[in-house]
């Protein structure tokens, strides 16, 4: 994973999904921490953001996808337990395949 601290503030460098319905609506992933977010993650180092691309979307949503191009760079300062500065690389991705159905529970989501 790229990432370290230095003076208290930790770097990350990550990499989104952007994935669209037919009807351009975005998919978004609920987090156990109570707040929504695009899928992807952490760059592994050597790893192109195509590859964590793929290798997210069959981590956390068991489908293999095909990442397109660019789409934005967002830099990012904010609190979430500790400092952070991150850089996030966003892709247009699209599923091509199911590696396993997902398991969701009404209690995963809000009301």
């Amino acid at each position: 994973m790229v990432t370290f601290r230095r003076r208290g503030v930790r770097f990350k460098h990550r990499v989104g999904a952007i994935i669209l319905d037919a009807h351009e609506h975005i998919l978004l992933v609920y987090s156990p921490d109570g707040f929504w977010f695009i899928p992807g993650g952490h760059v592994e180092l050597m790893e192109s953001s195509q590859e964590t691309v793929r290798r997210e979307m069959e981590e956390e949503l068991g489908f293999v996808s095909e990442s397109e191009r660019l789409l934005w760079v967002v830099e990012d300062f904010y609190h979430y337990r500790d400092e952070v500065h991150e850089i996030a690389l966003y892709l247009s991705a699209a599923p091509t395949g199911w590696l396993r159905v997902a398991q969701w529970s009404r209690n995963d989501h809000p009301e």
